[in-house]
């Protein structure tokens, strides 16, 4: 491939298949179906736990935690009034530890809500286990479209030559393709943030296309030429 200018160049083909695109939205969807299982399975396990710490009875505060509280809370009014200087670190970090006593304190006062019935004991060891299995499931799904989507797509590698030539013939298999098949190829350098187009092709495979083994395409967009080769499958038997 040429291209106008030096950058860090990729080319990605992608191969339009209706049947196994279908394929990759139904274990989308699995995927999600999956992620909003685990997400109300958490809102409910969230929900046991928090139950669960109300019933307890919280210890009240020492002796020693009471004389601290009061003594933050003696320093930060002086600070406040202009008659004790703290520097901003040591304020913040007085306000955040008196914050934690002062929630100590209270939840010391609250009465303790009702406990977890055995049914909703049993519950929440279970929803771990069932979270787990999610979790499992989640994995399958995922190699699974990988697999899949290896069919429709594939990229070379990231290529950077000041010279604005690239060569992308060891980059090895990109996608299998069929003849009747159309392909989108796609030039695009690698950023940080977006990656920019350089210019796109869409191509309707044909028997001579692929008899011929190798198409070369004219400059589009910021892209000089364009070749690419076919080799008959392998098969295996």
């Amino acid at each position: 491939m040429d291209f106008l200018s030096g950058a860090d160049v990729q080319v990605r083909v992608e191969r339009q298949d209706l049947k196994i695109e279908g394929i990759v939205d139904d274990i989308r969807i699995g995927l999600a179906e999956i992620a909003a299982r685990g997400e109300r399975l958490q809102a409910e396990l969230s929900a046991l736990v928090q139950k669960d710490e109300l019933s307890k009875p919280k210890p009240p505060l020492t002796e020693s935690e009471r004389k601290r509280m009061d003594h933050l809370k003696s320093e930060l009014q002086a600070h406040s009034e202009g008659t004790l200087q703290l520097d901003s670190a040591r304020v913040s970090s007085f306000k955040t530890e008196l914050t934690g006593l002062e929630t100590k304190d209270e939840a010391s006062k609250r009465k303790p809500g009702p406990p977890l019935s055995d049914a909703e004991r049993a519950r929440r060891h279970e929803i771990p286990v069932q979270r787990s299995v999610l979790s499992a499931a989640s994995e399958r799904y995922r190699r699974e479209l990988a697999c899949v989507e290896r069919l429709l797509r594939g990229r070379t590698p990231e290529r950077s030559r000041q010279s604005g030539r690239y060569n992308f013939r060891r980059s090895g298999t990109l996608v299998k393709v069929y003849e009747g098949d159309t392909l989108l190829v796609s030039v695009v350098d690698i950023d940080l943030d977006d990656d920019d187009l350089f210019g796109v092709y869409a191509i309707h495979v044909t028997g001579s296309i692929l008899a011929g083994g190798t198409l070369r395409l004219p400059r589009k967009d910021k892209v000089n030429d364009l070749e690419l080769f076919f080799r008959p499958l392998r098969i295996s038997r």
